[in-house]
């Protein structure tokens, strides 16, 4: 199970949390914090995912790019980072064409 928090006036949100609840019998519950989610590193590794996938087809220009991981929910921020660290992987290979840029495969 996960716990979010959705809203906070006062303060910043806490990270969402995966807990184990667990039926110990005798009406006993036990409840334990596994982790912290961090959704900014599975969004970004997301957004790694679909741009892996989408440059195997062919060459994407950045603007395409964006279209595709936004559809999936994704900030434009995020995606920026996720081409970023697939660049400095080694990963994609970054063009221009004229004011666009173009990603491919390696």
């Amino acid at each position: 199970m996960v716990l979010s928090q959705l809203k906070n006036r006062d303060g910043e949100l806490f990270k969402p949390l995966a807990l184990a609840i667990d039926d110990l019998g005798n009406n006993k519950t036990e409840v334990t914090v596994l982790e912290e989610i961090d959704v900014e590193a599975d969004k970004r590794k997301q957004a790694r995912d679909i741009i892996r996938k989408a440059l195997e087809e062919k060459p994407l220009f950045r603007e395409d790019i964006i279209v595709m991981v936004k559809a999936e929910e994704i900030s434009e921020r995020t995606c920026n980072e996720a081409l970023k660290s697939l660049l400095d992987a080694g990963e994609l290979v970054k063009s221009q064409d004229g004011h666009k840029v173009r990603y491919s495969q390696k």
